[in-house]
């Protein structure tokens, strides 16, 4: 076993090799952003004003963005090419995401194309990426 290598339990949250504490949001905050829930959360302008039944122009709205770190940005391009390659069960009222198909992921060629240390780093990074969509894709 390598020398960084733990045992991590799967209900704790794997950080990538050598990240720090912020870089695991900014990752989540990607897969978040991904699916739909902007950088910070629902647009809470549109909300009010929907309940209101206030119709705002649509340039009255800024397009949201989510800033990427240079360093997840490989990361994210593999998230988004793999984005239609997800585990999914039929639930009674809607679909139920339950994680990427990795095998879709490891065949990706931004993937498979790395070595095996890079491989362990570019996963984590992609998990929480995915991690991130999951909070919000199964609301």
């Amino acid at each position: 076993m390598a020398a960084h290598a733990r045992a991590v339990d799967p209900q704790l949250v794997q950080r990538p090799v050598g990240a720090r504490g912020g870089r695991t949001k900014k990752l989540r905050d990607l897969g978040r952003h991904w699916a739909g829930a902007g950088s910070g959360g629902k647009n809470e302008l549109a909300s009010d004003a929907e309940i209101l039944g206030v119709s705002l122009p649509e340039t009255y709205f800024e397009p949201e963005t989510c800033d990427c770190w240079p360093e997840h940005w490989d990361a994210l391009q593999v998230f988004l090419a793999c984005g239609t390659q997800w585990r999914t069960i039929a639930g009674a009222k809607s679909i139920i995401y339950q994680a990427l198909d990795y095998t879709a992921v490891y065949g990706h060629p931004r993937y498979a194309r790395l070595d095996y240390d890079e491989q362990e780093r570019r996963l984590a990074q992609v998990q929480e990426i995915e991690r991130g969509a999951l909070e919000v894709i199964n609301d």
